[in-house]
Protein backbone atom coordinates (compact mmCIF):
# COMPACT_ATOMS: atom_id res chain seq x y z
CA UNK A 1 0.00 0.00 0.00
CA UNK A 2 1.16 3.25 -1.13
CA UNK A 3 1.95 6.28 1.42
CA UNK A 4 0.29 9.59 1.03
CA UNK A 5 3.38 11.80 2.09
CA UNK A 6 1.30 14.97 1.26
CA UNK A 7 -0.81 14.43 4.44
CA UNK A 8 0.88 15.29 7.81
CA UNK A 9 0.26 11.91 9.73
CA UNK A 10 3.74 11.13 10.54
CA UNK A 11 4.34 14.98 12.03
CA UNK A 12 0.10 14.21 13.84
CA UNK A 13 1.25 10.60 14.68
CA UNK A 14 4.89 11.07 16.10
CA UNK A 15 3.22 14.22 18.35
CA UNK A 16 0.15 12.02 19.01
CA UNK A 17 2.81 9.50 20.88
CA UNK A 18 5.30 12.05 22.23
CA UNK A 19 2.06 13.66 23.80
CA UNK A 20 0.90 10.84 25.51
CA UNK A 21 4.04 8.58 26.55
CA UNK A 22 6.84 10.91 27.25
CA UNK A 23 6.21 10.30 30.46
CA UNK A 24 6.02 7.08 30.18
CA UNK A 25 9.14 4.86 32.03
CA UNK A 26 10.80 3.41 29.42
CA UNK A 27 10.27 6.30 26.54
CA UNK A 28 13.10 7.59 26.18
CA UNK A 29 14.63 3.82 25.55
CA UNK A 30 12.54 3.58 22.83
CA UNK A 31 12.20 7.42 21.07
CA UNK A 32 15.02 7.58 18.99
CA UNK A 33 13.93 4.74 16.98
CA UNK A 34 10.19 5.90 16.93
CA UNK A 35 11.10 9.30 15.86
CA UNK A 36 13.63 8.35 12.81
CA UNK A 37 10.61 6.00 11.69
CA UNK A 38 8.45 9.46 12.01
CA UNK A 39 11.25 11.39 10.23
CA UNK A 40 11.77 9.15 7.12
CA UNK A 41 9.28 9.93 3.98
CA UNK A 42 7.82 6.51 3.54
CA UNK A 43 6.58 4.94 0.76
CA UNK A 44 4.97 2.06 1.37
CA UNK A 45 3.42 1.00 4.34
CA UNK A 46 4.58 -2.66 4.13
CA UNK A 47 8.30 -1.29 4.76
CA UNK A 48 7.41 0.75 7.88
CA UNK A 49 5.37 -2.54 9.10
CA UNK A 50 8.80 -4.30 8.71
CA UNK A 51 11.09 -2.22 10.23
CA UNK A 52 8.80 -1.77 13.30
CA UNK A 53 8.43 -5.18 13.73
CA UNK A 54 11.98 -6.01 13.49
CA UNK A 55 13.02 -3.28 16.47
CA UNK A 56 10.10 -5.03 18.31
CA UNK A 57 11.15 -8.59 18.18
CA UNK A 58 14.77 -7.31 19.17
CA UNK A 59 13.84 -5.14 22.50
CA UNK A 60 11.43 -7.83 23.28
CA UNK A 61 14.28 -10.02 23.18
CA UNK A 62 13.29 -12.53 21.02
CA UNK A 63 15.76 -14.88 19.12
CA UNK A 64 13.25 -16.43 16.26
CA UNK A 65 14.86 -15.70 13.23
CA UNK A 66 12.41 -13.63 11.28
CA UNK A 67 11.69 -14.33 7.35
CA UNK A 68 10.21 -11.72 4.89
CA UNK A 69 7.41 -13.65 2.29
CA UNK A 70 9.76 -11.85 -0.16
CA UNK A 71 12.25 -14.01 0.17
CA UNK A 72 10.48 -17.13 -0.48
CA UNK A 73 8.95 -18.51 -3.48
CA UNK A 74 5.52 -18.13 -3.13
CA UNK A 75 2.69 -20.65 -4.57
CA UNK A 76 -1.22 -21.05 -4.35
CA UNK A 77 -3.54 -18.35 -3.00
CA UNK A 78 -4.90 -17.39 0.43
CA UNK A 79 -5.10 -20.60 2.78
CA UNK A 80 -3.12 -23.01 0.26
CA UNK A 81 -0.06 -20.49 0.36
CA UNK A 82 -0.13 -20.44 4.10
CA UNK A 83 -0.02 -24.09 4.13
CA UNK A 84 2.64 -24.31 1.13
CA UNK A 85 5.03 -21.79 3.48
CA UNK A 86 4.84 -24.13 6.12
CA UNK A 87 5.26 -26.83 4.68
CA UNK A 88 8.70 -25.52 2.73
CA UNK A 89 9.73 -24.21 6.39
CA UNK A 90 9.58 -27.81 7.88
CA UNK A 91 6.31 -26.21 10.49
CA UNK A 92 4.70 -29.02 12.38
CA UNK A 93 2.14 -26.80 13.66
CA UNK A 94 0.38 -23.70 12.22
CA UNK A 95 -0.55 -21.15 15.47
CA UNK A 96 -3.82 -18.68 14.52
CA UNK A 97 -6.37 -17.13 16.08
CA UNK A 98 -9.77 -17.74 16.94
CA UNK A 99 -11.26 -15.99 14.01
CA UNK A 100 -9.39 -18.12 10.98
CA UNK A 101 -11.63 -21.17 12.19
CA UNK A 102 -14.81 -19.33 11.11
CA UNK A 103 -14.09 -17.27 8.81
CA UNK A 104 -11.49 -18.46 5.85
CA UNK A 105 -8.90 -20.71 7.19
CA UNK A 106 -9.06 -24.46 5.66
CA UNK A 107 -7.81 -26.79 7.99
CA UNK A 108 -7.24 -29.21 5.72
CA UNK A 109 -5.11 -27.67 3.71
CA UNK A 110 -2.42 -28.35 6.87
CA UNK A 111 -3.55 -31.41 7.99
CA UNK A 112 -3.47 -33.25 4.87
CA UNK A 113 0.61 -32.95 5.47
CA UNK A 114 0.34 -33.80 9.01
CA UNK A 115 0.55 -30.56 10.87
CA UNK A 116 -1.57 -29.88 13.42
CA UNK A 117 -3.76 -26.38 13.44
CA UNK A 118 -3.81 -24.88 16.91
CA UNK A 119 -6.26 -22.19 17.40
CA UNK A 120 -5.02 -19.03 20.17
CA UNK A 121 -7.37 -16.75 22.16
CA UNK A 122 -5.06 -14.38 24.14
CA UNK A 123 -6.07 -12.36 27.14
CA UNK A 124 -3.59 -9.84 28.00
CA UNK A 125 -2.38 -9.70 31.41
CA UNK A 126 -2.77 -6.46 33.47
CA UNK A 127 0.17 -3.85 33.28
CA UNK A 128 1.17 -0.38 34.93
CA UNK A 129 0.37 1.87 32.35
CA UNK A 130 1.04 6.16 31.80
CA UNK A 131 -1.80 7.04 33.33
CA UNK A 132 -3.64 5.06 35.95
CA UNK A 133 -6.66 6.79 36.79
CA UNK A 134 -7.83 5.92 33.75
CA UNK A 135 -7.79 2.15 34.61
CA UNK A 136 -6.05 -1.09 32.84
CA UNK A 137 -7.02 -0.70 29.34
CA UNK A 138 -6.00 -3.98 27.19
CA UNK A 139 -5.03 -4.52 23.84
CA UNK A 140 -3.11 -1.55 23.23
CA UNK A 141 -0.43 -1.68 20.84
CA UNK A 142 3.07 -3.49 21.38
CA UNK A 143 4.47 0.32 21.70
CA UNK A 144 2.30 0.79 25.01
CA UNK A 145 3.77 -2.12 26.89
CA UNK A 146 7.26 -1.44 25.45
CA UNK A 147 6.97 1.87 27.10
CA UNK A 148 5.69 0.79 30.22
CA UNK A 149 7.29 -2.19 30.84
CA UNK A 150 10.64 -1.84 29.02
CA UNK A 151 12.41 -5.47 29.59
CA UNK A 152 9.65 -6.74 31.32
CA UNK A 153 7.15 -6.77 28.19
CA UNK A 154 8.21 -10.59 27.08
CA UNK A 155 7.80 -11.48 30.35
CA UNK A 156 4.83 -10.38 30.73
CA UNK A 157 3.27 -11.40 27.76
CA UNK A 158 4.05 -14.83 28.69
CA UNK A 159 2.13 -14.73 31.58
CA UNK A 160 -1.26 -13.72 29.87
CA UNK A 161 -3.80 -15.96 29.40
CA UNK A 162 -2.98 -18.15 26.30
CA UNK A 163 -5.98 -20.22 25.17
CA UNK A 164 -4.27 -22.73 22.54
CA UNK A 165 -7.28 -25.16 21.07
CA UNK A 166 -6.75 -28.06 18.50
CA UNK A 167 -8.99 -26.99 14.74
CA UNK A 168 -11.46 -29.63 16.26
CA UNK A 169 -12.30 -27.70 19.52
CA UNK A 170 -13.27 -24.31 18.52
CA UNK A 171 -16.73 -23.43 19.12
Amino acid sequence: MAIDNKQPWRRKHWGNLFNNYRKAPYFAEHEPFLKKIYETEWEKLNDINYEILFYVVKALGIKTKVIKSSEIEMRGEATERLALLCKDLGAKAYLTGQFAAHEYLDESLFTKDGMEVLYQHFECPVYNQVYPEAGFVPEMSIVDMLFNCGPESLGLLMQGKHYTKPAGDIA
